[in-house]
């Protein structure tokens, strides 16, 4: 049965964001890449600690944790390891917004209607099979989708295609198919989901079905 997706009257807005975000990675990307062995290191050494940063000052579990650490010029082999299974029975305790409860993300994975929505209105929400035990749940913001979405992009395609194939699906004429589990909030169905709320006008062509 072909799924009917359902729409917000914001979604073109956020759509035309999203890309102009995406946009901007690729780019960032692309000149990175330019730069040569050095220039990718010094990108590496400066994300990585911006997410150490960020852990820090917003995730109570993670300041606890990299409380001793030091403070500049961080070797990642110094972080604790962390497991899916600590991560989940402390929630609540190490996501960086206090507005993300488990208990009302569980209710909102719980409505398969929801697959690929936004949660608050600026998460998307997917969820693992559990094949190792414990089911994790991955909360993705803008940033975090469009850095994704320009890796692969990058990664995948020729620079040529990354640049074209948006234009393309935006006009209407580009094909894309994906095979994946539809039963539940797993990231490539709900990725999916995300990308037909985006594009409203080319619904009948941009589909799933189970």
């Amino acid at each position: 049965m072909t799924d009917v997706a359902r729409f917000d009257p914001w979604d073109s807005v956020r759509a035309s964001t999203a890309y102009w975000r995406w946009f901007s990675r690729v780019c960032e990307i692309w000149a990175t890449r330019s730069g040569g062995a050095a220039a990718i290191e010094a990108a590496r050494r400066r994300r990585f600690a911006d997410l150490v940063r960020f852990a820090r000052t917003h995730s109570p579990a993670y300041r606890d944790a990299y409380r001793a650490l030091p403070e500049r010029d961080l070797d990642p082999a110094l972080l604790p390891i962390v497991t899916k299974q600590a991560l989940m029975a402390d929630f609540n305790g190490w996501v960086t917004d206090s507005e993300l409860e488990l208990d009302g993300i569980e209710a909102f994975l719980g409505d398969r209607k929801h697959i690929g929505e936004r949660y608050l209105d600026r998460y998307i929400i997917w969820k693992s099979s559990g094949s190792t035990g414990t089911p994790g749940i991955y909360v993705q913001d803008a940033e975090a989708l469009a850095t994704f979405d320009a890796l692969m992009a990058v990664h995948l395609e020729s620079p040529r295609f990354a640049m074209q194939r948006p234009w393309d699906m935006l006009a209407g004429s580009g094909r894309a198919a994906l095979v994946a589990a539809t039963g539940d909030h797993f990231a490539s169905i709900a990725s999916w989901q995300r990308g037909r709320a985006c594009r409203r006008f080319s619904a009948d062509v941009f589909r799933s079905k189970a």
